[in-house]
């Protein structure tokens, strides 16, 4: 589950979380639609108001505000104000059960990935770190994303292919430390 303290941060995209998560919440698809349009909201700190999300989703303000009212009623959301400005605090989302986030490693993954390629992760992404985290020691990966860095190409897919690559060479995070390609 992601920590509570993350939700908020500049690296977490509220937005990311729930698209990633979408299938998983018990909602309808207005209220998934509402949902979606909250969290991109809180994202890029845009103002929040009933009028604004009855315009970005196209519903009746009586759906809107029977969508507020479900999910501060389920826990799920509740109206709040941050810096003076009114939004909607929908981290009540991560009470439900989400891939293994738990894990202190994946946390720091997910977050050195996230600084590294300086955007906030997709649901997707997330998951091929945990995958990876799941088949090398966390120094192995981190030393791949530092490589990866030190050559500009900040992908995903190119730590895949040097963690591929020195796995078939049978390297480890104490080869590569010593300079082993």
């Amino acid at each position: 589950m992601v920590d509570h303290n993350d939700w908020n941060q500049p690296w977490f995209s509220q937005l990311n979380w729930v698209m990633g998560n979408l299938e998983k919440l018990d909602l309808d698809s207005n209220q998934k639609l509402v949902v979606a349009v909250i969290a991109y909201l809180n994202d890029t700190h845009s103002p929040f108001t009933p009028d604004i999300i009855c315009e970005k989703t196209g519903l009746d303000d009586s759906v809107v505000f029977g969508v507020y009212d479900f999910l501060e009623a389920a826990g799920y959301g509740k109206t709040d104000t941050r810096n003076k400005q009114l939004y909607f605090n929908i981290e009540g989302l991560l009470e439900l059960p989400t891939p293994d986030l738990d894990n202190p490693v994946s946390q720091s993954l997910i977050r050195e990935f996230s600084m590294e390629f300086g955007r906030p992760l997709s649901g997707s992404e997330m998951e091929r770190i945990l995958q990876l985290a799941d088949q090398y020691e966390e120094d192995t990966i981190i030393h791949a994303l530092d490589e990866a860095s030190a050559y500009n190409k900040r992908s995903l897919n190119y730590v895949e292919a040097l963690l591929s690559g020195w796995k078939a060479r049978g390297l480890d995070a104490v080869d590569i430390e010593n300079g082993k390609r």
